[in-house]
């Protein structure tokens, strides 16, 4: 065996102490063609994965072309995987998927987590880390969260969802800190029973629709949210389903900004307001955009605090009249 080799799955090992996957990427090492998931000799065990396991693919590019697997999780780590063909996790510990280090995930089919967490705060279905990329050009559903979030980004990652995305569980939908977030799809989230946020942009973080966006929610905080530095912007459409909720838009933090610039935000039944705006936050509604608040719930529609720089040259509906 020569040195290189030796070299590659010292670092193999090393991962698989860090992670403590079950299933190891080894590629060229183990006489694999370094490229296809369906070739055997590509992993550590000789066996393709499978069965709910554990998989960390580590410094090379992948594609998943045939053999739809079913795992418990995987982990990129400066990694590439191009998946072409149904990909399935069921992982009721912590997270399904999880990408760091510069990894990127280009989905062109169908990924499905059926379930992910067992109801702590740090749980995540899709975990997007330092840098990462995260793309969606199929169907990707994330169901059954308990507790944690269906998509979280952070550190400088980014996810660009060009297909439908189907959200559901009792946690948060997406997070977004120091990333940015951009929907050209349509996304339709369902939070129940003991909802925090729907969507999040926070820490200088960007949210972009473009698409469209349908959100329920039972006895959550907020629908969509900026905190700390984030920011949203609207050029889509977005429907809010609230039951039981204290906001539909919360823009809360220093330099937080919420622009909706064109098409419909509507959204109905807050406890506390419709629309809240707290000092030294930006929102702004332009002329071709239209925001409608159903009311009902006990709350009133805007609360713009003294500090916050509040413009609105397009519709506001306010009530069912």
């Amino acid at each position: 065996m020569n040195p290189s080799t030796i070299t590659f799955l010292l670092c193999v090992l090393s991962y698989a102490t860090l992670y403590g996957q079950d299933i190891i990427w080894t590629g060229t090492a183990t006489g694999g063609d370094g490229v296809s998931w369906e070739d055997a000799d590509n992993w550590n065990t000789g066996m393709l994965p499978g069965g709910f396991e554990e998989v960390l693919i580590a410094n090379d590019s992948v594609s998943l072309t045939t053999i739809p697997p079913i795992l418990r999780w995987i982990v990129l780590d400066n990694a590439i995987l191009n998946i072409e063909n149904e990909f399935v996790l069921n992982n009721n510990d912590s997270f399904a998927i999880q990408l760091n280090n510069g990894s990127k995930l280009i989905n062109n089919y169908t990924i499905d987590i059926e379930e992910a967490g067992n109801g702590e705060f740090d749980d995540r279905g899709i975990e997007i880390l330092t840098n990462s990329i995260f793309i969606n050009n199929g169907m990707c559903r994330i169901s059954d969260i308990m507790g944690g979030y269906a998509i979280r980004l952070e550190s400088g990652s980014n996810f660009e969802n060009n297909g439908p995305l189907h959200l559901e569980g009792t946690g948060n939908l997406i997070y977004s800190g120091s990333s940015e977030f951009t929907n050209n799809d349509s996304i339709y989230g369902t939070l129940n029973i003991v909802s925090s946020y729907g969507v999040t942009s926070s820490t200088s973080s960007q949210i972009i629709n473009n698409g469209f966006i349908s959100l329920t929610m039972q006895d959550g905080i907020a629908a969509l949210v900026c905190f700390s530095a984030g920011q949203i912007h609207n050029y889509g459409e977005i429907m809010l389903t609230l039951n039981d909720c204290n906001y539909g838009v919360l823009v809360s933090g220093v330099n937080c900004e919420f622009h909706h610039y064109d098409g419909n935000l509507e959204y109905g039944n807050a406890n506390l307001f419709g629309l809240r705006a707290r000092i030294n936050t930006v929102v702004s509604i332009a002329t071709d955009a239209i925001l409608i608040d159903h009311g009902g719930g006990s709350g009133g529609f805007i609360e713009v605090e003294e500090g916050a720089d509040f413009t609105a040259e397009g519709v506001m509906q306010l009530g069912n009249e």
